[in-house]
């Protein structure tokens, strides 16, 4: 109980991982990440999103690339 504890105190690391999709998004299906390399004790949270930056890329490209970002939130 008390290494549970000690090991929630700690930030929790997280991890950026950049994703490519291509005709607004509906190329690739299905895209899966192994979330055990990154998180090996699990994963508290996963969010994607697109950043500004790829927003821009979507609209210059006429949605043609499509690129999202991943981050996963891992636990101690």
């Amino acid at each position: 109980m008390e290494e549970r504890a000690r090991l929630n105190a700690q930030p929790s690391k997280m991890h950026v991982i950049s994703q490519s999709f291509y005709f607004w998004g509906t190329v690739p299906r299905e895209r899966r990440v192994d979330a055990t390399i990154y998180c090996p004790n699990g994963v508290k949270e996963a969010r994607q999103y697109s950043t500004f930056l790829d927003f821009v890329y979507e609209q210059l490209t006429l949605g043609i690339y499509s690129p999202r970002t991943l981050n996963l939130i891992c636990y101690n």
